[in-house]
């Protein structure tokens, strides 16, 4: 009697499992339903309908990853994926927008769970095309969200680009770049420089020569960071592997030029200008150190080849201007330091300044003429006047100024 009965509670209790495994099958079948509603509404553009039969396919669908009968199999992870994938592809149409807050990285993690449990590689050409697919809408939602300047989610899309490529064994440098760069814009610094760190070992820029670029963008990281001994070890190794490259000549010369060590940044320079004479830029900043180092005949040499190359250029002419100006004014305070009584010497002590003055003024005037509100071009271009004795000249002057 008593081996009856254990018999009757053993059926039922098998009964009872059996039915719990019926139960998250068919889940999976009825997901499997839904979403092939939802492709067939897609088509034509039912896309309420496709939506609400996609809501169905994720409640059916979730309970099966869960369950221990059914979380096991390929066949779960790679239809839950599909949902997802559904949604993910539509997700700009707002029926869609409340399914899932983040369909691609729901169906990429399903179709790499889904490769994990498919040890025989029965289903390994979909789970790839299930990827690959992912990968590019990883990359084109990266894209909207950097436009639309929501900078840290373009990171994270860009990011899961790059993962998505990596498990395909693939390297996408495009991807690494557009993280690094959101990363950057989004001010997450740290994660920049992980990231243009892996663009520059990946290859990216290496064919357009856009790498020693890298190198000046992650000095200015690690500069916004407050590291100013990264930021310069970084523009070091960039010089390091790329001697000649100008970008990085120049944020070494101004490296010199904060540090105040004005000889090298000159060396620099002139390395620099050797590889590029026709640069008007460098011309001029080179006659600006001569001119921070006191040797003003080095300056105004610069300073005129400047001009030369770029008559157009307002800096060097209003700069060789001021040159000839203040050694006019050094003359000017020598003379009147001699005695009243030295006539002679006065005379021609000040006749010297005055020759040097009128070096000056043509250039005052072509730098007013390429800018003409600039106030300390006007000012000087004014007490040139007077001391040449241009006195209408000086009039015009003082009228603009308002004085």
């Amino acid at each position: 009697m008593n081996y009856k009965k254990y018999i009757l509670i053993a059926t039922i209790a098998l009964m009872g499992s059996s039915t719990v495994v019926n139960a998250q099958t068919s889940n999976v079948t009825n997901a499997i339903f839904s979403l092939k509603a939802a492709k067939e509404m897609i088509v034509a553009e039912d896309f309420a309908g496709a939506a609400k039969e996609l809501a169905e396919a994720i409640a059916e669908i979730e309970p099966a990853t869960v369950h221990d009968k059914t979380a096991g199999k390929e066949k779960t992870w790679r239809k839950r994926a599909e949902i997802y994938e559904m949604i993910a592809r539509n997700s700009a149409k707002p029926e869609f927008a409340g399914l899932s807050n983040d369909p691609v990285s729901v169906a990429s993690a399903s179709y790499q769970k889904a490769m994990e449990l498919d040890t025989k590689g029965s289903y390994e050409v979909e789970n790839q095309r299930g990827l690959l697919v992912m990968q590019n809408l990883a990359m084109r939602d990266g894209i909207e969200k950097f436009n639309a300047e929501e900078y840290g989610g373009a990171y994270e899309m860009f990011k899961k680009s790059e993962e998505l490529s990596i498990a395909m064994g693939l390297t996408d440098t495009l991807a690494i770049y557009n993280a690094a760069l959101s990363a950057e814009r989004a001010k997450d610094y740290d994660n920049s420089l992980i990231y243009y760190k892996k663009a520059i070992a990946s290859g990216y820029g290496q064919a357009k020569g856009e790498v020693p670029g890298l190198y000046i963008v992650m000095s200015d990281l690690h500069r916004a960071k407050g590291d100013t001994a990264m930021a310069e070890q970084t523009i070091a190794e960039g010089l390091e592997l790329y001697p000649n490259d100008q970008g990085l000549l120049i944020e070494t010369v101004n490296m010199y030029l904060g540090d105040n060590q004005l000889d090298k940044a000159l060396d620099v320079l002139k390395q620099t200008l050797a590889q590029d004479p026709e640069n008007a830029n460098l011309q001029y900043s080179v006659g600006a150190v001569y001119d921070n180092l006191g040797q003003k005949e080095g300056a105004r040499e610069a300073y005129i080849k400047a001009i030369e190359l770029n008559p157009e250029y307002f800096d060097p002419n209003y700069n060789l201007g001021a040159s000839y100006y203040n050694e006019a004014v050094e003359l000017i305070n020598e003379a009147n330091a001699i005695p009243t009584s030295q006539t002679t010497k006065y005379n021609a002590a000040k006749a010297k300044a005055d020759e040097v003055l009128f070096k000056a003024v043509p250039y005052l005037e072509r730098a007013h003429e390429l800018n003409p509100e600039d106030k300390g071009t006007m000012a000087s271009l004014a007490e040139s006047y007077a001391r040449t004795n241009q006195l209408e000249k000086r009039k015009e002057i003082i009228a603009k100024l308002g004085l």
